[in-house]
């Protein structure tokens, strides 16, 4: 054999082991796939409305005066802006008593893009004697 013949042997003998290779390694792929997990931070968000106004503080709601043996309520619609469920909650400051502060929609749960729509009322009993009594009361994003 000459040496032209053993490199052209030698040349065929690399390409049919390169083949060989590059098949097993698309079947091995297929028939055994590769899965990648990538971890995601959750994130938790939420727009808060009152009366379909977006609130700049987006968790504080302030009432306005409220006579004694009497309700008022707003529209409090909340929407999920964050990437995981939550129950949406309102919670309340150290209300005075007399006062009661109600969401009809209290502890919904929402999914990423979703909407909690409700009423908020604010009551306050004949009894209670006329001033001012601050307190707070927010919503709150809590995990499932």
């Amino acid at each position: 054999m000459n040496k032209k013949t053993k490199i052209a042997l030698a040349v065929v003998v690399l390409m049919v082991l390169m083949t060989v290779a590059i098949a097993t390694a698309y079947y091995y792929s297929l028939y055994y796939p590769q899965t990648v997990t990538v971890p995601i931070t959750a994130t938790y968000g939420l727009e808060v409305y009152i009366n379909g106004a977006i609130q700049a503080n987006e968790t504080t709601i302030a009432w306005e005066t409220v006579d004694k043996g009497t309700s008022k309520s707003y529209d409090l619609d909340v929407k999920n802006v964050g990437n995981t469920d939550v129950n949406v909650t309102l919670v309340l400051g150290t209300l005075p008593a007399g006062i009661s502060e109600v969401w009809s929609a209290d502890n919904k749960k929402a999914i990423p893009g979703d909407w909690v729509n409700g009423t908020l009322t604010l009551t306050i009993s004949e009894d209670f004697s006329a001033g001012t009594y601050p307190f707070d009361s927010w919503v709150q994003a809590i995990p499932p």
